[in-house]
């Protein structure tokens, strides 16, 4: 396992990464960390604001040496690294909100993205790219609009954060993810105990709108199963199994 590479700016980690896979480099467990991103992007093609000074942004390409494991369950492990890692720079409780958002203090303080590599010639996901980035001390006086209205903010007030915690928190994240799938760690008991919206009412919004859903709705999240699916139970009583979506929360 190589040390990461840290740039001081880049368009996107995760970017970068899938360039390389796609010209043939064999990438398992390679990781960039960068201090800035200038197209730094989240999940349904959003921009995540990524400015220096602030955060630290990284990514890491994952090979499974059996078969590929899920991207959600890739997702929740990757969100309790993440958790185990912010409490151990950092000495304080961390929670999820599912599926890929880090929470301390009722503030967003970090989203994951996970892409799948597909190889041209074998039409098979070969690999994943996973990028996090986390907001550890925020300036928000010049954060865009979509910014503040995500509720983000960072894990430390602004300015209280040497700027060596950046490499510290990026590398201890990276390795403790690398032991929970190398190890194949059942997180999911961990996962639950971490959710910020479980026995709350939240709002769902559909990612890919089927016949039967034209809008988003309200549901109370129940439970999320082992495969990181999240189980919401409508008005009617009835429950749902939701394997794609987001949800949001007025308060947590």
């Amino acid at each position: 396992m190589e040390e990461p590479v840290i740039v001081e700016t880049i368009d996107s980690t995760n970017a970068e990464l899938l360039r390389r896979l796609s010209k043939g480099e064999k990438l398992h467990k390679t990781a960039l960390i960068a201090y800035e991103q200038t197209a730094g992007r989240g999940r349904t093609g959003r921009r995540f604001y990524s400015p220096k000074n602030t955060g630290v942004y990284f990514s890491f390409v994952y090979e499974p040496q059996k078969e590929l494991v899920d991207p959600a369950l890739i997702t929740a492990r990757a969100a309790v690294g993440v958790c185990r890692a912010i409490g151990s720079q950092f000495n304080v409780t961390s929670g999820i909100k599912w599926v890929n958002d880090i929470y301390v203090n009722g503030k967003k303080v970090c989203g994951i993205l996970v892409e799948g590599y597909v190889n041209p010639q074998s039409g098979k996901v070969e690999a994943v790219v996973v990028g996090i980035g986390i907001n550890i001390s925020m300036d928000t006086s010049d954060a865009p609009e979509e910014f503040e209205l995500s509720g983000a903010g960072g894990i430390v007030p602004y300015g209280t954060a040497p700027l060596v915690m950046r490499e510290l928190l990026a590398k201890d994240c990276i390795n403790r993810i690398y032991k929970i799938l190398d190890d194949d760690e059942d997180v999911m008991d961990e996962y639950r105990k971490r959710s910020v919206i479980l026995g709350k009412t939240v709002t769902v919004h559909p990612l890919a709108l089927e016949k039967s859903e034209e809008q988003s709705y309200q549901a109370v999240a129940v439970d999320i199963a082992d495969d990181a699916s999240l189980i919401v139970q409508l008005g009617d009583g009835s429950q749902k199994l939701l394997h794609s979506g987001e949800v949001s929360l007025t308060t947590f």
